[in-house]
C-alpha cells in the first residue's frame, strides 16, 4: 500500500488517508462522503516513509493539492 498521504478537511486538522485503488497516473484514496472541499497531502512531513514513485521509477515529490469534486 501507499504511504504518505493526508487528507484536511475544510474546518478539521490533516489525517492519515489509505489508498483504495492505483491506475497509470492516478491514485484513488479512501475518502470520507459529503466532506466538501478538502487539502490532499503527499510526503509533508520533515522525514517521511512516503513511498509513490512515478513511471520512471524515481520517487513522486512533495504536493498538496485541493479536491472539489469526487
Amino acid at each position: 500500500p501507499l504511504r504518505g498521504f493526508k487528507v484536511r478537511l475544510p474546518d478539521g486538522p490533516a489525517m492519515k488517508a489509505e489508498d483504495s485503488a492505483r491506475g497509470d497516473n492516478q491514485v484513488i484514496l479512501n475518502i470520507p462522503p459529503g466532506c466538501g472541499p478538502i487539502m490532499v497531502r503527499y510526503a509533508w512531513e520533515p522525514f517521511t516513509d512516503a513511498n509513490l514513485t512515478g513511471k520512471s521509477g524515481l520517487p513522486v515529490s512533495t504536493f498538496e493539492t485541493e479536491v472539489t469534486k469526487y
